[in-house]
């Protein structure tokens, strides 16, 4: 872009310009992108491993490789170097030293002094070589957008500075740095290979203070980004420095006694800071290994970005390799050894996000984890962009997919190997303030998977509903497998089309909560057996789903299917009965056990198919029509009135309910006349009842459909006598003066039934002006006008009577003086806009609305004037034309108060706007900048 800057004015024109064709020149050059390569200003890939003899508080080590002097200035971690591990609270004392981080200060041969002295005499492990973070830094410092950073083959290693810093104190247990940090976009960082180039982080563990151990990050990805073009990382290989990621304890934060542990500083890339994030940012084709942290974490709270991770592999970890907040595609990554691939919290997402063609293996966690892939977070009120979970390969110890809780999920064509449960519905680790629901899960495999499916929703917030289970496949040929469980709280899960080979349960809701899983025939599920004996019934219940086996051990035996709790049996839900037996025993199946109910005789390999209602287990396909109540009494209204009340008609059998509901005056059918109702649908039917003339009254509501049946409406009703109401029970008339006169009205209305007739009357100096009389039928009203003329001054107060109708009055109040009352018109004066040097005038009248001599004088200030009748004498109910004129010499906004006085005084307010005349040319015009490409 190359800006130009002119100046108009006074009639003149100058023009600044330089060398076109220098600038031009010098932007083509800056616009081509730049190649940087790092060991071109310093970066040194000398990474290595070697043993070192130490000697307890010496600062020299000898080597097994041979130094130079350009060795000087250049790192040292010793592996247990250092002082013992401190006792911070965990569960034994010191038994592992620290390890050691210094600078080589000068070589002799073999002899190496460093800069800090070792804490023990022995022969340690060493990782060498020249600390490369500020020199990327500094890179990455002078690259800009459309550029890209060369890290050519090598181990370079990559220190966070504090870690070489004796005075650096941790705040708290997640206080860390990074080797080198990005902040703007359309960067890329471009490697070798994942066999060529490699970045080795930091190691070794420090205390740095008296609590907390670290070791730091390799790479920030700080906002606010600047320039966000895309960031590509390419090819690069991010090792953690440690030998092995994975030990004996997986909990954070990291053992201060020995160094094991999750430790919350050790990551290989860290997203932070304020927004704006980086929106394109890719991670293609790298290693990432040995980390003791989540190996990529960021989560920034109400902050989205967009990363694509791709072709990387994650291997070696103490933690989850992938722990962000952050809108995302992983496509065709391998996870191995971890505690868990990824932790998701989609609370800030805003873009759909996708984990997809990626191999997830050796999964499994010590104190907890094991999960292949954890997704949870959304808030109440927010709209949660869809989350695809599709074609990937994942075998984790306890779970292959968490969700605690999500929404908007799609989990589609995954294979599911060894694991305790494939998919589990939970709230342990819960993050997110609303329910689980909306989610397919359709066209996976399970293969020896424990439980395929468990649901276990909380009692409020956390409730799993509206899920849908799809095509999928189980094979597990071991005892007590079940293909879907429940221990908490869901309501519409759905399975359909689903086969379930060699599990013992097919749907094991026994501690469900909420409604049990829907079932229908199209799910390939083993039948859920029960043996009967004698001695009572045998109970069958839809917590096993719908295909239920009956084996009666001797003759007679009865059964019965529970339908003690309604509410848990899903709307339209089905159960086939099979009797299958080896004494070739007949069964005898009870439809309810809480009600009584005709049995079912079943021949030993006969099927009967039941069918839930809402209400029972019926072999009935029809609909059954069912109303609550099954009579409406009205009680007693008066003759005039009306009132209103309904019933319910509900469809408790199969199939549609349609039908009509009719009934005989003085009642009828306001709302619900006709009703088409699916099975355990219902619908209200309100009856009106407008008897008319008194009397007693019963009719039947005559319902049709579902073998039809009638509600008995009820009522009577009584004549009605007439009732006085006025309104309002007082009014005042204010204060005049003597010998004038005003007026004002009372309502008067009949709230009863009959005639209302009356007359009104006051005494003075009230009297009634018209409405005096009144003949009202029911609910007609009328005007009663009363006028105040009092002839002397003083206050009056009087009782308006009302006769018929049970009587009724209204107190009507006034006051009369002998002084004079000044009054203007209008209260206010508004002059609007005009050009200053203009003026406009505007008129008000002062009227003496009491008695005697009204005296008084009205002025004003500029730029407001008095034109005419700035003097005044009136004698009661005289009046007068006050002009007043604005005339304003200025621009500006102008409010002033004006007082008139005599008679008690009034204030009225002037308002006006003066504005420059719009017809003024202008003397200057500027023109900051002219801009081109």
């Amino acid at each position: 872009m190359l800006i130009f800057y002119y100046s108009f004015g006074g009639g003149s024109c100058r023009l600044i310009r330089s060398s076109i064709a220098g600038v031009l020149l010098l932007l083509a050059q800056l616009s081509q992108a730049a190649t940087w390569d790092v060991t071109s200003y310093g970066a040194i890939p000398d990474c290595t491993q070697f043993w070192v003899t130490t000697t307890a508080n010496s600062a020299t080590v000898v080597t097994t490789n041979l130094l130079g002097s350009g060795a000087v200035g250049k790192v040292m971690e010793i592996f247990g170097g250092g002082p013992l591990g401190v006792y911070t609270g965990q569960s034994s004392m010191p038994t592992n030293r620290q390890d050691l981080v210094a600078t080589i200060t000068a070589v002799n041969g073999y002899n190496v002094t460093i800069s800090s002295v070792a804490n023990v005499s022995s022969n340690l492990l060493c990782t060498f070589g020249t600390n490369n973070g500020p020199v990327i830094q500094a890179v990455i410092n002078m690259a800009s957008n459309g550029d890209t950073i060369e890290i050519p083959a090598g181990n370079y290693l990559c220190l966070p500075t504090n870690v070489l810093d004796t005075n650096y104190v941790m705040i708290n247990y997640a206080d860390s740095r990074a080797a080198f940090t990005l902040s703007q976009g359309g960067i890329t960082i471009q490697g070798a290979g994942t066999n060529a180039t490699i970045l080795t982080g930091c190691g070794a563990w420090h205390m740095y203070g008296t609590a907390n151990a670290a070791r730091g990050f390799i790479m920030w990805l700080q906002g606010p980004v600047i320039n966000d073009g895309p960031v590509v990382i390419d090819g690069i290989t991010f090792d953690g420095g440690v030998a092995h990621g994975r030990t004996g304890y997986d909990y954070w934060p990291i053992v201060t006694t020995d160094g094991d542990g999750w430790d919350t500083t050790h990551h290989a890339i860290g997203e932070t800071g304020s927004a704006p994030l980086f929106q394109n940012l890719n991670i293609q084709n790298c290693r990432f290994q040995h980390w003791r942290g989540e190996i990529l974490i960021g989560v920034v709270p109400l902050t989205d970005g967009f990363n694509t991770i791709s072709n990387c592999a994650f291997c070696d970890g103490e933690a989850s390799a992938l722990n962000f907040s952050f809108s995302h595609k992983i496509d065709s990554c391998y996870f191995d050894t971890l505690k868990t691939a990824m932790e998701f919290y989609e609370g800030y997402t805003t873009h759909p996000c996708f984990f997809q063609n990626s191999f997830i293996t050796n999964i499994a966690g010590i104190t907890g984890g094991g999960i292949g892939i954890v997704l949870g977070g959304p808030n109440a009120g927010q709209t949660i962009p869809t989350y695809t979970v599709s074609n990937n390969v994942i075998s984790s110890e306890n779970a292959g997919l968490f969700l605690d809780p999500i929404q908007n999920l799609n989990v589609l064509n995954n294979k599911f190997y060894n694991s305790g449960i494939g998919v589990f519905f939970g709230v342990a680790g819960y993050q997110g303030t609303t329910n689980t629901q909306n989610v397919l899960v359709q066209g996976n495999a399970f293969t020896n998977v424990y439980i395929g499916f468990s649901f276990y929703g909380g009692a409020t917030r956390e409730r799993v509903t509206g899920i849908q289970v799809i095509s999928n496949v189980m094979q597990f040929p071991g005892e007590q497998s079940q293909f879907a469980n429940g221990g908490g709280w869901s309501t519409n899960v759905v399975f359909s089309n689903n086969v379930a080979a060699g599990v013992s349960f097919s749907l094991y809701g026994a501690n469900h909560a909420g409604q049990w899983f829907k079932d229908d025939l199209s799910n390939l599920f083993p039948f859920f057996n029960t043996t009967g004996t004698n001695g009572g019934r045998n109970i069958l219940t839809y917590e096993y789903g719908m295909r239920q086996q009956v084996s009666p051990s001797a003759p007679g035996v009865l059964f019965a299917i529970d339908d003690s709790q309604p509410y848990m049996i899903p709307p339209g839900a089905e159960m086939v009965v099979e009797n299958q037996n080896y004494g070739n025993y007949s069964a005898t199946l009870y439809a309810s056990d809480s009600v009584a109910v005709s049995p079912v005789s079943m021949t030993n390999g006969e099927t009967v198919t039941f069918y839930w209602t809402g209400a029972i287990w019926t072999t009935n396909t029809n609909p059954v029509i069912q109303v609550t109540p099954g009579s409406l009494p009205y009680g007693s209204i008066l003759n005039t009135a009306s009132i209103t009340n309904s019933f319910t008609l509900q469809n408790v059998g199969i199939g549609t309910l349609s039908g009509t509901a009719s009934v005989s005056a003085p009642f009828s059918i306001l709302s619900g006349g006709s009703y088409n109702l699916a099975p355990s649908q219902s619908q209200a039917v309100q009856v009106v009842f407008t008897p008319g003339t008194a009397g007693s009254y019963s009719q039947s509501v005559n319902l049709t459909g579902g073998g039809a049946t009638n509600v008995t409406v009820s009522g009577s009703a009584t004549n009605a006598s007439a009732k006085i109401q006025e309104s309002p029970g007082s009014i005042s008339l204010g204060t005049i003066a003597n010998g004038a006169s005003v007026t004002n009205s009372i309502t008067v209305q009949n709230v009863g039934g009959g005639t209302l007739s009356g007359v009104a009357s006051v005494a003075a100096p009230f009297s009634i002006l018209s409405g005096g009389t009144y003949n009202l039928a029911a609910n007609q009203s009328q005007m009663v006008m009363v006028v105040f003329n009092p002839g002397t001054a003083g206050n009056f107060s009087k009782s308006v009577t009302l006769t018929g109708g049970g009587g009724a009055s209204a107190i009507v109040s006034g006051s009369a003086t002998n002084s004079p009352v000044i009054q203007i018109t209008p209260p206010n004066i508004i002059f609007g806009s005009i050009v200053a040097g203009t003026s406009v005038s505007i008129s008000v009248t002062v009227q003496n609305i009491g008695s005697g001599t009204l005296s008084g004088a009205v002025t004003a200030a500029a730029p407001f004037n008095i034109l005419s009748g700035g003097t005044y004498s009136l004698g009661a109910n005289q009046s007068q034309t006050v002009r007043l004129d604005f005339n304003p010499s200025a621009v500006g906004s102008y409010n002033q108060n004006v007082t008139f006085t005599g008679g008690g005084g009034a204030t009225i307010t002037l308002l006006g706007t003066a504005t420059e005349d719009p017809l003024t040319p202008p003397t200057q015009l500027k023109v900051t900048a002219i801009t081109t490409n």
